[in-house]
């Protein structure tokens, strides 16, 4: 898809979904002296971890996914399972059950990484593009640095609840913005078969 003109609230709100992606590492980054002394004996730092689960799993196929399913549902998903897994963890369950959660997290996280950058190209114009690409290439780093600074000090199931407010905000405003019908072409969803055979070459 080639636009005439960059939607820049658009790309600034996608932009912000991907720092909200950098947050689901960052969280828990930053709060593993808190969460230690909610799980005393714990292997919390598992817990940073266990949102690259989903990547390690189904990284190859992600974008199969997200073709199959569209951008507009795949970045609608996965803010909404950012949100409802990001709000249990505030309430800080039983430790297995916070590790189950970042991983189905993980699959929220793995969809906006692929959904976002994808869309941002496909709705700017040829000459903002790169532009657009390159804003994109900082969201880990600035999303990191926005969570130190904003979540330095604080409590973990504080962190996580705002975490999940914000998916929640992020979720409705884009399913406000985001325009129905951007993927011209779908394609069917990738087999296991398809998996396997990646995984096994």
């Amino acid at each position: 898809m080639q636009a005439g003109r960059t939607p820049w609230a658009l790309v600034a709100a996608l932009y912000a979904c991907g720092l909200l992606a950098a947050g689901q590492f960052a969280k828990v980054s930053l709060t593993l002296g808190p969460l230690a002394l909610a799980y005393p004996g714990a292997p919390v730092a598992f817990v940073v971890s266990g949102v690259a689960v989903m990547g390690i799993l189904f990284g190859v196929i992600a974008g199969g996914i997200t073709a199959s399913v569209g951008p507009r549902r795949a970045i609608l998903a996965a803010l909404a399972i950012s949100a409802l897994a990001g709000g249990v963890q505030a309430l800080l369950p039983a430790f297995p059950l916070l590790l189950g959660l970042r991983v189905v997290e993980g699959a929220g996280h793995l969809l906006l990484v692929v959904a976002i950058p994808t869309l941002m190209a496909a709705l700017s114009s040829d000459r903002d593009r790169p532009f657009v690409m390159g804003i994109w290439a900082t969201f880990f780093g600035v999303g990191f640095s926005l969570y130190a600074l904003l979540a330095g000090g604080a409590g973990a199931a504080p962190v996580y609840a705002a975490h999940a407010a914000a998916a929640a905000a992020l979720g409705l405003l884009l399913w406000l913005m985001l325009p129905r019908g951007i993927t011209p072409e779908r394609r069917p969803l990738p087999r296991l078969a398809d998996h396997l055979t990646i995984y096994t070459t």
